[in-house]
């Protein structure tokens, strides 16, 4: 496309926001006609310069850049062109270099959030810089209200996934220069309320004392909604942010996220829960929060800019507003709600408490929806996250379930009668089974928390459990590595377990890779007396209940295990199953249950019709043969 030939038109701005003094000391035409050989030169690939005009935004202060939109020959718009204030002639080259600086510290794939310019200079003594357009959030009030609580939602995340990257500790120098003097500095600025003076000195006094850490991470420090742009050819988040030139790699967290929620239609309990989610990142107890906003706020005053401090009074009131709401909604800690049509079952067992208050994880909206991580295991509608429990290092295991939210409600009852299975959720299951095993004398995976929403009062829409961490090897790796006589004694132990189970009437299957074992046990004189520890408790829905025993229940979970193991990949000789089979079978004799003289030969010919039902391995189907006619 060929560039056209007519001059760029300037359309002066009538807007009282754009009358600022240096816009008369430098003749925004001169600068423009000097700066239009670089403006057709960047839009040749555009289809050539279009029209220059200046972009109708409020001024967040008098010595603010002016903003150019370039449009291309199309009368598209491509860029946007930045010149500095006469006052301070190098700030857009100051800014360029401070984005760079945040597009580095975030890295190749957070950092293609960092809207980077594509060309910088000055003209004239003074600086300019010239960035890709991008769309910003609508001004049709009904439409940008849709847009505005969308771009909320992606950009907290983002904000989160950047805190999680960027942060570090601060070392001693730094918590002095970034932490000790910035909130002392604003304890004693005389321009601000007695309460946010006091709340900055007793701050200071906590971190002294050491109830909480200071930790730097990437700062933006003017993150608020019309700083960031749509932008979904850019990357996956959907957006950029632009205007990064008070933003420091290490500096302090928390303020974004009020600033952010400032300038946003944001609820009290949305912002609070990732309030918590950016103090689980820091380590920090979520009453010290303050801390962390009111040294971002100190370094402004310390360092103003373009500051005012008016403008520094303005925000520091709504940040230490906004900040006692969400610390009073923090400290209420309400139960979970009851919704219309809704009901919540959940509970925390007591030894856990302390240890999931520490990890602000104390009620059924944080267990079920804070922001802790990605998940290290992943299935559809299912997500299971490790948490690392604040005494000791033990590893706690949080699994949620929202499966059901994915379907309609009328297809999730007709598929759970179908299936004969109790309604309630995955982790719940695991919760009442663990509950049931523990009463029963087993070593089963102790459950911390469990929780359950339901729909009409009757059927299960999402819901989590907190698991503790159990030690041991998993027995199919001591199994397959073992020895002979190490392979007998495991074999031995499991059957022995399964006889224990289902004499209770427990008829379950179990795979090795669901028990827990110290591998040395089984090279110890006392191995009979080993008692794995049994770990993914769903048992396919099943609600466990004591019955008794039941032979055809129980040789078909046997038989099932057994199919199991096989079709893993593990074979058994004859002497293991052998052993297998007398430990299941000396449990239910030790219980006075007596069975029938062919049993043996039944379970091999259930093996055997499992094999061919499910497998179809003729070399495993020939492990087993059939069952001699009576």
């Amino acid at each position: 496309m060929p560039t056209p030939t007519h001059s760029p038109t300037l359309i002066r701005s009538t807007t009282e926001a754009l009358a600022s003094p240096h816009v008369a000391q430098v003749p925004a035409e001169r600068l423009l006609s000097q700066l239009q050989p670089t403006l057709e030169a960047l839009m040749v690939s555009c289809g050539g310069l279009g029209a220059v005009e200046p972009m109708g935004l409020t001024r967040k202060s008098a010595d603010s850049s002016d903003k150019y939109l370039v449009r291309d020959g199309l009368g598209q718009p491509r860029a946007v062109l930045s010149l500095s204030p006469a006052d301070r002639p190098h700030a857009t080259e100051v800014a360029a270099v401070s984005t760079r600086l945040a597009q580095e510290a975030l890295g190749p794939h957070l950092g293609r959030v960092v809207l980077m310019p594509w060309r910088t200079g000055s003209v004239n003594g003074i600086g300019y810089s010239v960035s890709p357009f991008r769309k910003p959030v609508a001004t049709f009030k009904p439409r940008r209200a849709i847009e505005r609580r969308r771009l909320l939602h992606l950009a907290r995340h983002w904000l989160q996934q950047t805190l999680r990257h960027s942060v570090r500790a601060a070392a001693a120098h730094e918590v002095e220069r970034e932490f000790r003097a910035p909130l002392a500095a604003l304890a004693n600025l005389q321009a601000l309320p007695p309460a946010i003076r006091q709340r900055a000195s007793a701050e200071l006094q906590a971190l002294d004392a050491g109830h909480w850490q200071p930790r730097l991470a990437l700062a933006h420090y003017d993150l608020w909604q019309d700083n960031f742009l749509w932008a979904p050819e850019d990357n996956e988040f959907g957006f950029v942010v632009i205007d990064w030139g008070g933003s420091r790699a290490a500096g302090h967290a928390i303020y974004d996220l009020l600033r952010l929620a400032l300038s946003s239609p944001a609820d009290i309990g949305a912002t609070l829960s990732h309030l918590r989610a950016h103090c689980r990142i820091l380590e920090c107890p979520p009453e010290h929060a303050a801390g962390h906003a009111l040294a971002a706020l100190g370094h402004l005053a310390m360092n103003p800019g373009d500051w005012q401090v008016e403008r520094l009074q303005i925000t520091a009131e709504r940040c230490a507003n906004l900040l006692a709401a969400l610390e009073q909604r923090h400290r209420a800690r309400p139960r979970a709600p009851t919704q219309l049509l809704r009901t919540h079952e959940w509970g925390i067992a007591e030894p856990a408490a302390a240890a999931l208050q520490q990890l602000d994880l104390a009620d059924y909206e944080a267990l079920m929806r804070a922001d802790i991580g990605a998940p290290f295991k992943t299935k559809p509608g299912l997500a299971v996250h490790r948490l690392r429990h604040p005494h000791g290092g033990q590893t706690l295991f949080l699994k949620r379930c929202t499966d059901a939210m994915n379907e309609p409600l009328w297809r999730l009852a007709a598929r759970r009668w179908l299936r004969r299975r109790p309604l309630h959720s995955e982790p719940f299951h695991i919760h009442l089974a663990s509950q049931t095993l523990r009463a029963h004398g087993f070593n089963a995976m102790p459950v911390l928390a469990w929780g359950e929403r339901r729909t009409l009062g009757w059927l299960p829409d999402e819901g989590f459990m907190v698991a503790g961490g159990v030690a041991g090897d998993s027995v199919d790796a001591v199994f397959a590595a073992g020895s002979a006589p190490v392979r007998r004694r495991v074999m031995a132990v499991v059957g022995s377990l399964m006889g224990r189970l289902h004499r209770h009437g427990f008829s379950v299957t179990l795979r090795l890779h669901d028990l827990l074992v110290p591998a040395q046990d089984f090279e110890a004189a006392t191995w009979r007396e080993i008692e794995p520890a049994m770990i993914d408790l769903d048992f396919k829905g099943n609600v466990l209940h004591a019955t008794g025993f039941d032979l055809d229940k129980a040789m078909h979970a046997t038989a099932h295990s057994a199919y199991l193991l096989l079709r893993t990949g593990l074979r058994f000789e004859a002497g293991e199953a052998a052993a297998w089979w007398r430990a299941w079978r000396r449990q239910l004799r030790n219980a006075g249950i007596v069975l029938q003289r062919r049993s043996a030969q039944r379970l091999r010919l259930q093996v055997r019709n499992e094999l061919v039902q499910h497998h179809r391995d003729p070399k495993m189907v020939a492990m087993f043969p059939a069952t001699p006619s009576a």
